[in-house]
């Protein structure tokens, strides 16, 4: 699934996906499978999955798409 980046806090490692309904899906650092976790950026374009989480939903398998 491709999604946007909405927040990303580089101290704490972890953020929020913005998914293509729209709908916020939690990430964290370790769900990065490619990229550069400490360059993540408000507005970067990703592939995720989304994966059941002790909290709910979460972003798993997080690809940047630079």
């Amino acid at each position: 699934m491709e999604g946007t980046i909405k927040s990303y806090d580089r101290m704490k490692g972890f953020g929020y996906i913005i998914d293509p309904n729209g709908n916020d899906v939690f990430m964290h650092i370790t769900g990065v499978i490619s990229g550069t976790p400490k360059a993540i950026e408000v507005g970067d374009k990703v592939q995720f999955v989304k994966a059941k989480g002790l909290h709910g939903f979460q972003a798993a398998k997080i690809e940047l798409a630079r």
